[in-house]
């Protein structure tokens, strides 16, 4: 595969990358908020269930317990798959991040800020080289050494 092919392929893995965190966070507050609900609807009273203000007898608080977790349980079966949807997403999220953490340790720390800046940062090639005090070719090549381990990693 030509190389120009590769690195665009490594480019597509840095679009994904620079947004990995906002995905990771929305389907952790996606199943956080699915839980909430759970627990939420499970803790309300049933209707047959008296309210007297009085203290219950051997049994009547136990008995307002057990229901209640087991309406939390039937809820949490119910919502099974979503849970483990989202659940998923976060661990297939975390693991994308991990494998491109990956590819960028092998290279230079250098080569690393200049990708981070430049795609994390949104900033311009010649911004991020005036800034890390290098010319902007050097910049440039040092994007590609990311983006050809990245290829690497990913099987391009």
């Amino acid at each position: 595969m030509r190389d120009s092919i590769r690195r665009n392929e490594a480019r597509k893995i840095l679009r994904r990358w620079v947004k990995i965190d906002d995905e990771i966070s929305a389907a952790e507050m996606a199943y956080k908020a699915l839980c909430d609900e759970i627990d939420m609807v499970a803790a309300i009273p049933s209707p047959t269930q008296k309210l007297t203000g009085m203290p219950h007898t051997a049994g009547g608080a136990s008995q307002q317990t057990e229901s209640v977790a087991l309406r939390r349980v039937s809820l949490a079966e119910a919502y099974q798959d979503r849970l483990q949807n989202y659940n998923g997403k976060v661990i297939e999220g975390m693991r994308f991040k991990m494998r491109v953490q990956d590819a960028m340790i092998l290279c230079e720390p250098e080569a690393v800020k200049v990708v981070e800046q430049h795609w994390k940062g949104k900033a311009f090639m010649f911004d991020v080289a005036k800034d890390l005090n290098i010319s902007e070719s050097t910049a440039w090549r040092y994007e590609r050494i990311v983006l050809d381990a990245i290829a690497d990693e990913f099987g391009f």
